[in-house]
């Protein structure tokens, strides 16, 4: 599970969030990305495993 702080939530808008369908996700790798109008930040798995 992803989430955003209520802070973030209250202090953004537009946010796009960027998650692969499915596949494998390894532990501290890059697997999507969470965007607005001012910055995209990486999104790096916890854990390895698969998603989808």
């Amino acid at each position: 599970m992803i989430g955003m702080t209520g802070y973030i939530q209250d202090h953004s808008s537009d946010v796009y969030v960027e998650l692969p369908v499915s596949g494998a996700v390894a532990q501290g790798k890059n697997f999507g990305a969470v965007e607005n109008v001012k910055v995209t930040r990486k999104v790096n798995a916890p854990v390895s495993g698969l998603s989808g």
